[in-house]
């Protein structure tokens, strides 16, 4: 593992919602329910999507906002992904790097604060690190992306659900 994953690590590892500033809690905050927003109007259009995932799923664990089922976690993560992106109305960053932080990291942050029972104040952390990560992988390959005909957003998500 390289030098700058290791230091990425331990930052996430260490630091506290009281370590990053009221400005940040706020977006957090702004982040969530943007998300939940494109989740909810995109219940009925993935109806058949949401019945299709639900087909694999092991156990009944995590819910997906706005509908009635119980998923595994990685599961119920991955179905509100689907419908946080359906509508094409997710986020997008900033910083100049081709991604949508809200639709990998929201749902994925959603289900793991379900399952282990998180509080609130740890949900909004792991979705503050999850975008961090997001923007920063995103930043660092875009250019590459493009220049090989991928899709940076569906490379990135994958890890930074799990981070979150």
């Amino acid at each position: 593992m390289n030098g700058y994953i290791r230091c990425l690590i331990h930052y996430y590892r260490g630091v506290t919602l009281e370590d990053l500033g009221k400005e940040d809690i706020h977006q957090a905050r702004r982040y969530l329910l943007d998300s939940l927003g494109c989740m909810l109007s995109s219940r009925e259009d993935c109806r058949r999507e949401l019945e299709f995932i639900k087909a694999m799923s092991p156990v009944e664990e995590c819910g997906i906002p706005g509908t009635d089922l119980r998923l595994s976690m990685p599961l119920a993560a991955f179905g509100g992904s689907v419908l946080a992106s359906a509508q094409e109305m997710d986020d997008l960053t900033s910083v100049g790097a081709s991604v949508h932080p809200g639709c990998c990291v929201i749902p994925a942050a959603l289900a793991a604060a379900e399952k282990y029972k998180s509080t609130p104040r740890d949900l909004l952390r792991a979705i503050l690190l999850g975008y961090d990560l997001v923007n920063r992988l995103g930043l660092m390959a875009t250019e590459r992306f493009r220049e090989l005909g991928l899709y940076g957003p569906g490379l990135i998500a994958a890890p930074c659900a799990a981070v979150s």
